[in-house]
């Protein structure tokens, strides 16, 4: 069992802190154990500002005294990065709520600790949406999902995160508030700094503040879920690729899905979904069903209820688990594996053949359109040791292909021992540079990120 410095450790430095930002705000643990089973950060200290400035004066006070903190949304994406020891929990649940909204130039700003939930609903008001599909709405928030830079089974049409940021303002380490990016669309106006903090993990500076794009709710939806055998899967990949079909998801499914999705076939599946106006969904939905049936592919349902599609989405979105509810639950591991669009099918036969060979049940949904595939392992806590191998093994496997194979949630004792990031990459050099630059002292999520920036 691993401890962490404690509030008491701090009694001068700490009331230096409540003077600054008020002690309400502040909360203290002592000497909190972090438990090797846990999927949840932990810290001796909690902060929980209401207003920027809080932030501001908090930054300061850690850079004088070298504290470490790390910022926290709903808490989702805790079992995400490399394990790190925190001074300070930055919770940002109560830097929440709509700032400005204007839905005709179909633009939005938010504070970071609005909930997904909270920002959709306001968006749905007037007929709009962020199409990410991301995951666990009700606690995730908007300052995390683009931290992590999240995207979902829609991302073949819709992207991720970082193309939908327009502005933001973010408070540095030693406390210095930038406004980067620009509430227009159309902006070219030197290089876009929003992007260096998207995907950071929160390493480079706290975000507190997000202008976002919107786009219109789809009129109308449909999907098409075709089951056969992998060669067919394979053909129909191509004759898609092929075709002037434009899906909002294509995605590669195995494992069980909970319903009314209803995918339980030990044969993988196929959803290919569509968004438009519903004489484009429809054609588009005949044309599918016609390349299925030149594969061979029998088995096949097809839908139009745009709540049964929805339901797709979600439940695609949520395979990235949410820490937060996974104590006390077997051994979950799941793994972002990044490879070409032809290679999907490959990288599902590479996991399943290694989980097979250590009994090791496995949850697949690969992009066919986007190259992004998500794995989720589980099995009993007792088997850790084959853990570490399964890991090192698809990672390895992925090398091997040009890939990418990377560790997004995990209980501490798998992080400990793996490569969670993967192999290092050429860019590694790079970006420890932009981390000295910005945070020479490394204050924010010390040792969280690609090598242990």
């Amino acid at each position: 069992m691993q401890y962490i410095r404690g509030a008491l450790d701090l009694e001068a430095e700490l009331m230096e802190l409540r003077q600054a930002i008020g002690a309400e705000k502040v909360s203290t643990i002592d000497q909190r154990p972090w438990r090797e089973d846990s999927y949840t950060l932990h810290a001796p200290i909690r902060v929980t500002p209401t207003h920027e400035d809080d932030i501001v004066r908090l930054m300061l006070w850690a850079s004088k005294h070298r504290l470490t903190i790390t910022p926290q949304g709903g808490g989702t994406k805790d079992a995400m990065g490399e394990p790190h020891t925190p001074d300070v929990l930055l919770s940002m649940q109560h830097i929440s709520g709509i700032v400005d909204y204007s839905p005709r130039d179909l633009t939005i700003t938010v504070k970071a600790g609005t909930s997904i939930e909270q920002l959709q609903a306001c968006l749905a008001e007037h007929g709009q949406y962020i199409p990410l599909d991301m995951p666990h709405a009700a606690s995730s928030t908007i300052g995390g999902v683009f931290s992590a830079n999240i995207s979902g089974p829609r991302r073949a049409m819709y992207g991720s995160a970082r193309d939908y940021l327009m502005a933001a303002r973010v408070i540095y380490p030693d406390g210095r508030l930038l406004r980067v990016g620009a509430k227009v669309v159309k902006n070219v106006a030197g290089y876009d700094m929003n992007k260096l903090f998207i995907g950071a993990m929160g390493t480079l500076g706290v975000l507190t503040e997000l202008t976002i794009r919107t786009r219109p709710i789809s009129i109308s939806s449909g999907m098409v879920l075709a089951t056969a055998s992998i060669d067919q899967l394979k053909q129909l990949q191509k004759l898609l690729i092929d075709s002037q079909l434009e899906p909002s998801i294509c995605e590669w499914l195995y494992g069980s899905f909970e319903q009314p999705i209803g995918i339980t076939s030990q044969q993988p599946t196929v959803a290919i979904g569509f968004d438009d106006v519903s004489s484009a969904v429809q054609y588009q939905l005949e044309e599918a069903q016609r390349l299925c049936r030149a594969c061979g592919i029998a088995e096949q349902r097809t839908s139009s209820d745009k709540t049964q599609v929805q339901t797709l989405y979600t439940v695609l979105g949520q395979l990235l688990p949410n820490a937060q509810q996974l104590e006390g639950r077997s051994l979950i591991v799941e793994m972002k594996l990044l490879s070409s669009i032809m290679d999907v099918s490959k990288v599902f036969e590479a996991v399943q053949s290694l989980a097979a060979a250590r009994e090791i049940a496995l949850q697949f949904a690969g992009g066919l359109y986007t190259g992004v595939s998500r794995v989720i392992f589980e099995a009993s806590w007792e088997q850790q040791t084959e853990w570490i191998e399964l890991i090192s093994d698809v990672q390895r496997y992925m090398d091997s292909i040009q890939g990418y194979g990377i560790v997004e949630c995990a209980p501490l004792s798998i992080r400990q021992k793996a490569a969670v990031w993967g192999q290092s990459g050429q860019n590694d050099e790079l970006m420890k540079d932009i981390k000295r630059t910005i945070d020479p002292h490394h204050l924010l999520n010390a040792g969280r990120f690609i090598g242990g920036m």
